[in-house]
């Protein structure tokens, strides 16, 4: 008899929770997926419609995972779980900059690692955790936070990696920005891709010097499920990974890619430096330059190359 896998998803109505979800539920798996979300009621009737393959089920929850009365009925309700994905974040810089104390709250839930000291645990981290100076950063590269997000994000890989008290390991991806098409269950997630193709014909200014290694969630959707696999939920080392695609792209890039692709004139995209910009004038907080990637160890790991830019452009768009 095939075991059912009860999967805990955080941040299930994410850009990245519904596309995880939505592989999840076509996975070919006996998965019984349990949804976090604080908001985005719209994406639950969505859901509901796509849940129609056999041996999947699916519960959704509201909940706010930094309140410890409803973390205890919650766990205590529907817990243990096989395995739990960690996707929830405040992840605007410009938020988390405005207001730490709630940045740290939101992205370090302590009390709910502690309930899930005992689960195989998957969690999103950041590429931004690095200072921007040193690219491409290597995986055994030193962080530096230099605004509030990174910074809660390096304290939430501490609070789980060093907790001498957790029986279960845990991995840190670092992703990069993550790309691909709309989201599958509410529509109210785009990425730049969708951005840069709504600037046709409109006069736009793009950085040149602002440097990802961009992933797109096809590939990372590969990555999450290798972990959520029986064989590798009951052996994966504990550990942290670099998570961004095999080429270094700026804005710029990105925007010549997908008007390429789409077909429609770039005479009204305008290079810029953001380094020339001073920014506590213009954006109000620190935000690195150039941090790219190398993410060779996951690569080995799960055993793929992860895609370049005109690949992940046509994965949206196609």
């Amino acid at each position: 008899m095939v075991q059912t896998i009860k999967v805990l998803v955080t941040g299930a109505s994410g850009y990245l929770g519904q596309h995880f979800v939505q592989a999840l539920i076509g996975g070919n798996g006996n998965y019984e997926i349990y949804g976090l979300y604080q908001s985005l009621h719209s994406f639950t009737e969505g859901i509901s419609h796509g849940c129609s393959s056999e041996g999947e089920s699916i519960s959704l929850h509201k909940l706010d995972i930094t309140n410890k009365l409803e973390v205890d009925e919650f766990m205590s309700t529907y817990g243990p779980f096989n395995i739990c994905f960690h996707l929830a974040a405040l992840s605007s810089p410009r938020l988390c900059h405005e207001a730490p104390e709630k940045a740290k709250e939101i992205n370090v839930p302590t009390h709910l690692f502690e309930k899930l000291r005992e689960t195989p645990l998957v969690a999103l981290s950041t590429d931004q955790v690095y200072c921007g100076k040193q690219a491409p950063y290597e995986n055994s590269a030193r962080t530096g936070p230099v605004n509030a997000y990174a910074q809660s994000k390096v304290e939430m890989e501490d609070c789980l990696l060093k907790d001498g008290d957790r029986k279960r390991p845990v991995v840190c991806l670092r992703s990069s920005i993550i790309l691909g098409p709309l989201s599958p269950f509410a529509d109210s997630h785009s990425t730049f891709l969708h951005f840069c193709e709504s600037r046709n014909g409109q006069t736009t200014t793009f950085f040149t010097d602002e440097i990802r290694s961009v992933i797109a969630v096809g590939d990372v959707l590969k990555i999450l499920l290798y972990f959520v696999k029986e064989k590798v939920i009951n052996s994966f080392e504990q550990g942290v990974y670099n998570m961004g695609g095999s080429q270094r792209v700026s804005r710029m890039d990105i925007a010549e890619a997908v008007a390429i692709f789409i077909g429609f004139p770039t005479d009204n995209f305008y290079p810029a430096e953001k380094g020339s910009i001073v920014q506590d004038e213009k954006i109000g907080f620190a935000s690195p330059l150039d941090i790219s990637m190398k993410s060779h160890e996951l690569e080995t790991l799960v055993g793929f190359r992860f895609g370049d830019l005109s690949q992940i452009v046509k994965a949206a768009f196609q």
